[in-house]
């Protein structure tokens, strides 16, 4: 392996840690191998960007220079990479996974699109992501009904954990109280259940926040009603 390649897969580095991070922070998304280099290309200068941002601010308020010693040494090709580059890239990586994670979490960039009338989709995420994701506040704080209808069941409860888009819908629920679906019965309270159910066989339904006086859903127990 020459220098020079190997110049290329470590100042990859960063963009290869920020790749398998958004992996477990965001979503497991199929991706072609050229889309996967070019995101691992782009994290990269995202990661040495910030490095340079932050060196150079700091350069700025004591020299008076808006100046990066990082990207000078990155973006010369005859520069050896030092062990000090390689960490503050890993170091910076790291920050710029959970940046990227935040955005995508509150879905920034659609946000704005549709503030400014720019569009109409709310991500490239399906639907389960985008409800799943979807404030608390505008889910009756995070108590819903979760439909089983494969088990004719269904399910007060706060949503603890959900699974990545596929054929089925996993779900850790808790504080549960269990009914019948068909007649609303209440059968008995737990405080989880795990949920493993094709897209057909279950539904999430978001009930207002004064259920409990209402008659569709008089059974719902007040206590578990935080509105």
């Amino acid at each position: 392996m020459s220098e020079f390649t190997f110049s290329l897969i470590i100042l990859g580095l960063p963009g290869i840690i920020i790749y398998f991070f958004s992996q477990k922070l965001i979503s497991k998304i199929e991706r072609s191998t050229i889309e996967i280099i070019f995101l691992i290309f782009l994290y990269s200068i995202l990661s040495y960007a910030l490095i340079g941002l932050i060196e150079g601010l700091f350069s700025q308020f004591k020299t008076g220079n808006f100046s990066s010693k990082t990207v000078s040494t990155v973006f010369t090709i005859k520069s050896s990479i030092g062990i000090s580059v390689i960490l503050k890239g890993v170091i910076a990586s790291i920050i710029m996974s959970y940046i990227l994670s935040y955005g995508a979490r509150f879905n920034f960039i659609n946000r704005i699109g549709q503030k400014i009338k720019a569009t109409l989709r709310y991500g490239d995420q399906d639907v389960w992501h985008y409800f799943n994701n979807a404030p608390v506040e505008q889910k009756n704080d995070g108590w819903v009904f979760v439909r089983d209808h494969k088990e004719n069941l269904a399910y007060y409860c706060y949503i603890s954990v959900w699974s990545d888009s596929g054929m089925d819908r996993e779900l850790v629920i808790s504080d549960v109280d269990v009914y019948s679906n068909d007649t609303s019965e209440f059968l008995y309270k737990t405080d989880h259940i795990y949920l493993s159910r094709r897209r057909e066989d279950i539904s999430i339904e978001v009930p207002p926040k004064n259920a409990s006086e209402l008659g569709e859903y008089i059974n719902i127990k007040g206590e578990n009603n935080n509105g």
